[in-house]
Protein backbone atom coordinates (compact mmCIF):
# COMPACT_ATOMS: atom_id res chain seq x y z
CA UNK A 1 0.00 0.00 0.00
CA UNK A 2 0.88 3.68 0.08
CA UNK A 3 2.46 3.28 3.55
CA UNK A 4 4.99 0.83 2.10
CA UNK A 5 5.99 3.34 -0.56
CA UNK A 6 5.92 6.68 1.23
CA UNK A 7 6.73 7.83 4.74
CA UNK A 8 9.41 6.75 7.20
CA UNK A 9 10.58 3.22 6.46
CA UNK A 10 8.91 3.15 3.04
CA UNK A 11 10.54 2.33 -0.27
CA UNK A 12 10.75 5.99 -1.26
CA UNK A 13 12.62 6.85 1.94
CA UNK A 14 14.99 3.90 1.47
CA UNK A 15 15.79 4.90 -2.11
CA UNK A 16 16.17 8.52 -1.03
CA UNK A 17 18.81 7.59 1.55
CA UNK A 18 20.79 5.67 -1.08
CA UNK A 19 20.62 8.49 -3.63
CA UNK A 20 21.87 10.93 -0.98
CA UNK A 21 25.39 9.57 -1.52
CA UNK A 22 26.23 9.43 -5.27
CA UNK A 23 28.98 6.86 -4.60
CA UNK A 24 26.33 4.16 -4.81
CA UNK A 25 26.90 4.35 -8.59
CA UNK A 26 30.51 3.15 -8.30
CA UNK A 27 29.93 -0.56 -8.83
CA UNK A 28 26.56 -0.76 -10.59
CA UNK A 29 26.98 -2.74 -13.79
CA UNK A 30 24.75 -1.17 -16.43
CA UNK A 31 23.38 1.98 -14.84
CA UNK A 32 24.93 5.28 -15.92
CA UNK A 33 22.17 7.76 -15.10
CA UNK A 34 19.50 7.98 -12.40
CA UNK A 35 16.81 10.59 -11.80
CA UNK A 36 14.82 10.41 -8.56
CA UNK A 37 12.60 13.14 -7.04
CA UNK A 38 14.16 15.90 -9.19
CA UNK A 39 17.70 14.77 -8.33
CA UNK A 40 19.99 13.50 -11.07
CA UNK A 41 23.17 11.42 -10.89
CA UNK A 42 25.25 10.39 -13.89
CA UNK A 43 28.33 8.23 -14.31
CA UNK A 44 31.00 8.23 -17.02
CA UNK A 45 33.76 5.61 -17.28
CA UNK A 46 36.88 6.36 -19.29
CA UNK A 47 40.02 4.19 -19.11
CA UNK A 48 39.28 3.04 -15.57
CA UNK A 49 38.42 6.53 -14.29
CA UNK A 50 34.85 6.90 -13.05
CA UNK A 51 33.39 10.41 -12.99
CA UNK A 52 30.19 10.76 -10.97
CA UNK A 53 28.21 13.97 -11.37
CA UNK A 54 25.16 15.02 -9.39
CA UNK A 55 22.72 17.92 -9.35
CA UNK A 56 22.33 18.39 -5.60
CA UNK A 57 25.34 17.68 -3.35
CA UNK A 58 27.98 20.18 -2.24
CA UNK A 59 30.60 18.23 -4.16
CA UNK A 60 28.99 17.96 -7.58
CA UNK A 61 31.79 16.04 -9.32
CA UNK A 62 33.65 13.06 -7.86
CA UNK A 63 36.38 11.09 -9.61
CA UNK A 64 37.50 7.57 -8.77
CA UNK A 65 39.82 4.99 -10.25
CA UNK A 66 38.49 1.46 -10.30
CA UNK A 67 40.46 -1.75 -10.55
CA UNK A 68 38.73 -5.05 -11.34
CA UNK A 69 40.05 -8.52 -10.53
CA UNK A 70 38.75 -12.03 -11.07
CA UNK A 71 38.82 -14.92 -8.63
CA UNK A 72 38.32 -18.48 -9.81
CA UNK A 73 35.26 -20.48 -8.72
CA UNK A 74 35.81 -24.24 -8.91
CA UNK A 75 35.81 -27.32 -6.72
CA UNK A 76 39.54 -27.68 -7.30
CA UNK A 77 40.18 -24.20 -5.87
CA UNK A 78 37.89 -24.79 -2.90
CA UNK A 79 39.62 -28.10 -2.14
CA UNK A 80 43.05 -26.44 -2.40
CA UNK A 81 41.89 -23.70 -0.01
CA UNK A 82 40.42 -26.34 2.33
CA UNK A 83 36.96 -24.78 2.13
CA UNK A 84 34.00 -27.00 3.11
CA UNK A 85 31.91 -26.29 0.00
CA UNK A 86 31.32 -27.89 -3.41
CA UNK A 87 30.49 -25.80 -6.45
CA UNK A 88 27.68 -27.70 -8.23
CA UNK A 89 24.86 -25.87 -6.45
CA UNK A 90 27.08 -24.80 -3.56
CA UNK A 91 26.46 -27.64 -1.17
CA UNK A 92 28.34 -28.41 2.02
CA UNK A 93 30.32 -31.61 2.45
CA UNK A 94 27.20 -33.38 3.70
CA UNK A 95 25.42 -32.57 0.44
CA UNK A 96 23.08 -29.96 1.89
CA UNK A 97 22.54 -26.91 -0.33
CA UNK A 98 23.94 -23.65 1.03
CA UNK A 99 20.98 -21.36 0.41
CA UNK A 100 22.59 -17.96 0.99
CA UNK A 101 24.97 -18.17 -2.00
CA UNK A 102 23.25 -16.82 -5.15
CA UNK A 103 22.79 -19.19 -8.09
CA UNK A 104 24.63 -16.79 -10.43
CA UNK A 105 27.81 -17.44 -8.43
CA UNK A 106 27.29 -21.20 -8.37
CA UNK A 107 27.11 -21.45 -12.18
CA UNK A 108 30.07 -19.11 -12.85
CA UNK A 109 33.71 -20.08 -13.31
CA UNK A 110 34.89 -16.83 -11.71
CA UNK A 111 33.68 -13.94 -9.58
CA UNK A 112 34.67 -10.29 -9.88
CA UNK A 113 36.17 -8.16 -7.13
CA UNK A 114 36.76 -4.44 -7.50
CA UNK A 115 38.65 -1.69 -5.73
CA UNK A 116 37.85 2.01 -6.14
CA UNK A 117 39.69 5.01 -4.75
CA UNK A 118 39.35 8.81 -5.10
CA UNK A 119 41.50 10.46 -7.76
CA UNK A 120 43.13 13.88 -7.35
CA UNK A 121 43.38 16.57 -10.02
CA UNK A 122 46.95 15.47 -10.84
CA UNK A 123 45.80 11.90 -11.43
CA UNK A 124 47.23 10.47 -8.20
CA UNK A 125 45.04 8.49 -5.85
CA UNK A 126 43.91 9.63 -2.40
CA UNK A 127 43.17 7.20 0.45
CA UNK A 128 39.91 7.42 2.37
CA UNK A 129 39.63 9.10 5.74
CA UNK A 130 39.84 6.85 8.80
CA UNK A 131 36.71 4.83 9.65
CA UNK A 132 35.02 5.47 6.30
CA UNK A 133 32.64 2.60 5.55
CA UNK A 134 34.28 0.95 2.58
CA UNK A 135 32.55 -2.38 1.87
CA UNK A 136 30.14 -2.62 -1.06
CA UNK A 137 28.08 -5.55 -2.27
CA UNK A 138 27.25 -3.68 -5.50
CA UNK A 139 25.40 -1.13 -3.35
CA UNK A 140 26.93 0.41 -0.20
CA UNK A 141 26.72 -1.57 3.02
CA UNK A 142 26.78 -0.56 6.69
CA UNK A 143 29.69 -2.88 7.53
CA UNK A 144 31.96 -1.35 10.18
CA UNK A 145 33.92 -4.44 11.26
CA UNK A 146 36.22 -4.26 8.25
CA UNK A 147 37.38 -0.83 7.11
CA UNK A 148 39.89 -0.23 4.32
CA UNK A 149 41.55 2.93 2.93
CA UNK A 150 39.63 2.44 -0.34
CA UNK A 151 36.29 1.01 -1.48
CA UNK A 152 35.89 -2.74 -2.05
CA UNK A 153 33.11 -4.45 -3.98
CA UNK A 154 32.48 -8.19 -4.15
CA UNK A 155 29.69 -10.78 -4.02
CA UNK A 156 29.76 -10.81 -0.22
CA UNK A 157 27.05 -12.70 1.63
CA UNK A 158 25.56 -10.20 4.10
CA UNK A 159 23.03 -10.24 6.91
CA UNK A 160 19.62 -8.72 5.98
CA UNK A 161 20.37 -5.24 7.43
CA UNK A 162 23.64 -5.22 5.40
CA UNK A 163 25.60 -4.47 8.57
CA UNK A 164 27.73 -7.62 8.68
CA UNK A 165 29.65 -9.79 6.26
CA UNK A 166 28.50 -13.23 7.46
CA UNK A 167 31.39 -14.68 9.40
CA UNK A 168 30.34 -18.32 9.12
CA UNK A 169 30.17 -18.30 5.31
CA UNK A 170 32.92 -20.32 3.62
CA UNK A 171 32.32 -18.22 0.51
CA UNK A 172 33.10 -15.01 2.41
CA UNK A 173 36.24 -16.63 3.85
CA UNK A 174 37.40 -17.33 0.32
CA UNK A 175 36.69 -13.77 -0.83
CA UNK A 176 38.58 -12.28 2.12
CA UNK A 177 41.62 -14.44 1.36
CA UNK A 178 41.59 -13.36 -2.28
CA UNK A 179 41.15 -9.71 -1.27
CA UNK A 180 44.21 -9.87 0.99
CA UNK A 181 46.37 -11.15 -1.86
CA UNK A 182 44.97 -8.77 -4.49
CA UNK A 183 45.54 -5.69 -2.30
CA UNK A 184 49.29 -6.39 -2.30
CA UNK A 185 49.24 -7.01 -6.08
CA UNK A 186 47.43 -3.70 -6.53
CA UNK A 187 50.03 -1.88 -4.44
CA UNK A 188 52.75 -3.29 -6.72
CA UNK A 189 50.85 -2.07 -9.78
CA UNK A 190 50.53 1.44 -8.29
CA UNK A 191 54.22 1.51 -7.41
CA UNK A 192 55.14 0.63 -11.00
CA UNK A 193 53.45 3.82 -12.14
CA UNK A 194 55.09 5.78 -9.29
CA UNK A 195 51.90 6.69 -7.43
CA UNK A 196 52.90 8.29 -4.14
CA UNK A 197 50.12 6.50 -2.25
CA UNK A 198 51.01 3.02 -3.49
CA UNK A 199 51.97 1.78 -0.03
CA UNK A 200 49.31 3.78 1.80
CA UNK A 201 46.54 1.57 0.43
CA UNK A 202 47.93 -1.35 2.45
CA UNK A 203 46.24 -2.06 5.80
CA UNK A 204 48.74 -1.22 8.56
CA UNK A 205 47.34 -3.47 11.27
CA UNK A 206 45.59 -6.82 11.59
CA UNK A 207 41.84 -7.07 11.96
CA UNK A 208 40.60 -8.00 15.42
CA UNK A 209 40.11 -11.76 15.71
CA UNK A 210 38.57 -11.70 19.20
CA UNK A 211 34.92 -11.20 18.18
CA UNK A 212 33.19 -14.53 17.61
CA UNK A 213 31.01 -13.04 14.84
CA UNK A 214 33.94 -12.12 12.62
CA UNK A 215 36.89 -14.09 14.00
CA UNK A 216 37.04 -16.54 11.08
CA UNK A 217 36.84 -13.75 8.51
CA UNK A 218 39.49 -11.69 10.29
CA UNK A 219 41.76 -14.70 10.58
CA UNK A 220 41.29 -15.60 6.91
CA UNK A 221 42.25 -12.10 5.82
CA UNK A 222 45.08 -11.63 8.32
CA UNK A 223 46.82 -14.91 7.48
CA UNK A 224 46.62 -14.35 3.73
CA UNK A 225 47.71 -10.72 4.05
CA UNK A 226 50.70 -11.44 6.29
CA UNK A 227 51.76 -14.21 3.92
CA UNK A 228 51.50 -11.88 0.91
CA UNK A 229 53.52 -9.03 2.43
CA UNK A 230 56.12 -11.51 3.70
CA UNK A 231 56.59 -13.43 0.44
CA UNK A 232 56.03 -10.82 -2.27
CA UNK A 233 58.51 -8.15 -3.32
CA UNK A 234 56.23 -5.11 -3.14
CA UNK A 235 58.48 -2.23 -1.97
CA UNK A 236 60.43 -0.14 -4.49
CA UNK A 237 64.00 0.42 -3.32
CA UNK A 238 66.37 3.24 -4.32
CA UNK A 239 67.50 1.25 -7.35
CA UNK A 240 63.95 1.16 -8.69
CA UNK A 241 63.66 -2.56 -8.04
CA UNK A 242 61.01 -4.36 -6.01
CA UNK A 243 62.26 -5.81 -2.76
CA UNK A 244 60.75 -7.89 0.01
CA UNK A 245 59.95 -6.27 3.32
CA UNK A 246 62.77 -8.12 5.09
CA UNK A 247 65.45 -6.59 2.87
CA UNK A 248 64.38 -2.96 3.40
CA UNK A 249 66.27 -0.82 5.91
CA UNK A 250 64.62 2.42 7.05
CA UNK A 251 67.17 5.00 8.13
CA UNK A 252 65.73 7.23 10.87
CA UNK A 253 69.15 8.59 11.85
CA UNK A 254 69.80 10.61 8.71
CA UNK A 255 73.15 8.85 8.21
CA UNK A 256 72.24 7.77 4.69
CA UNK A 257 71.93 11.44 3.70
CA UNK A 258 75.67 11.85 4.22
CA UNK A 259 76.90 8.59 2.70
CA UNK A 260 75.80 6.58 -0.29
CA UNK A 261 72.91 4.17 0.23
CA UNK A 262 75.17 1.38 -1.01
CA UNK A 263 77.66 2.05 1.81
CA UNK A 264 74.85 2.46 4.31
Amino acid sequence: GEKNIQGTGGYESAIDSIVDDPKFMLFLRKTDRIRFNTRTISREINEGIITIKNSFAQNKVERYERFDFAAGVSNEIFEEENLPILKALFVDLEGEQIENIPMKIAISSSTELSFAIPVNEDGSISVLENNTISIFAFLPTLVKDFVFPFYINANFILDPPRQRVLGDSAWNLYLFKVLAEKIVDWSIYLSKRNDRNALNILPYKKFDESSSDISLLAKSFNEAYLSAISNKAFILNEDGEFAKQESIIIDKSGLSDNISHEAF
